[in-house]
C-alpha cells in the first residue's frame, strides 16, 4: 500500500503542475514555516499543504480553518465539505496527499481500530500534533489535545495520535479499489475503518458513547485560519488506551 501511495502521489504532483513556470507562492508569515534549517515545499495547487525538513527532523504542515467551537466530536480535523459539524477545523486537501505527506516525513503507518474477532485499538507511529493561529495580531500555538476534553472528566485528554494509514478496499461490484481516507477521516478522535491518523483509544463512533468533546473556550473564532503541524515522533510507539 505504502508504494501504492507513493505512485499515487508522484503522480498527483506532475498532473498538478501548469504548462508554463509558475513562481512559488509566499509561505505564510508564521513561525511554523520559519524553523531553522528549513526546506518546505508546497504539495497542492492550493498551498495548503507542505512537507518540511529542517534541522530538527521533518514534519507536515497543514492549513485549514476553524469549523466548529462547540461540539460532541468525531474528528479533530476534517475534510473540508465532510464532517464539519463534528470536528473542530477543516483542511482543503487531497486526502492521499496528505498520507503521503506524512509518509514523506517518515512516519510508519499502523492500521486502524478492528473490532473482530475482539476490539483492538489503532496503532501507528506516534504524532505530535500541534496548532498555530493569529488571534489580535498575535501568534497563539497549542496542542491539538488542548482543543478538546473528555466528557466525563471535563479535561483535557491523555491520549496519542498515531498514523493509523486508513485502508482501501475493493468493490464488491466493480472490483475498484477505494481510499476510505476520502471520507474525510482526516484526524479523529473515535475509531474509524478509514481514519488517517487516530488515537490510541478505545473510542466509540456510537454518539451516545462519544467521548469527547470541544474545549470551547479554549478555541479561536470560527473560520479562524490555523496550521496544523504534525511531526512524528520517531521510534517511540503510542501507548494504547481503553477509552471506555
Amino acid at each position: 500500500m505504502t508504494h501504492c501511495l507513493n505512485v499515487c502521489f508522484l503522480l498527483a504532483i506532475v498532473a498538478q503542475q501548469p504548462d508554463k513556470p509558475r513562481q512559488p507562492a509566499p509561505l505564510p508569515d508564521m513561525p511554523a514555516f520559519k524553523q531553522p534549517g528549513a526546506e518546505i515545499v508546497s504539495l497542492d495547487r492550493n498551498n495548503n499543504i507542505w512537507i518540511d525538513k529542517n534541522s530538527k527532523g521533518r514534519r507536515v504542515i497543514v492549513r485549514a480553518a476553524v469549523c466548529r467551537q462547540e461540539a460532541i466530536l468525531e474528528e479533530f480535523m476534517c475534510l473540508k465539505n465532510s464532517k464539519e459539524h463534528e470536528s473542530i477545523v477543516a483542511a482543503d486537501i487531497v486526502p492521499r496527499v496528505f498520507h503521503t505527506a506524512l509518509l514523506a516525513a517518515g512516519a510508519e503507518p499502523g492500521s486502524p481500530a478492528k473490532y473482530d474477532p475482539e476490539f483492538q485499538p489503532p496503532t501507528g507511529e506516534k504524532l505530535e500534533i500541534t496548532v498555530e493561529w493569529k488571534e489580535n495580531g498575535k501568534v497563539k500555538r497549542a496542542k491539538a489535545q488542548d482543543w478538546m476534553r473528555d466528557v466525563r472528566t471535563k479535561k483535557p485528554p491523555s491520549f496519542e495520535f498515531v498514523f493509523a494509514g486508513s485502508q482501501e478496499i475493493k468493490n464488491p461490484v466493480t472490483g475498484e479499489m477505494y481510499y476510505l481516507g476520502n471520507e474525510g477521516d482526516l484526524i479523529s478522535v473515535t475509531n474509524f475503518a478509514g481514519s488517517i491518523i487516530d488515537l490510541a483509544a478505545r473510542s466509540s463512533t456510537v454518539d451516545e458513547e462519544r467521548l469527547f468533546e470541544t474545549f470551547t473556550e479554549r478555541i479561536p473564532p470560527l473560520d479562524t485560519e490555523v496550521f496544523v503541524i504534525l511531526k512524528p515522533v520517531g521510534g517511540k510507539k503510542a501507548k494504547t488506551k481503553d477509552g471506555g
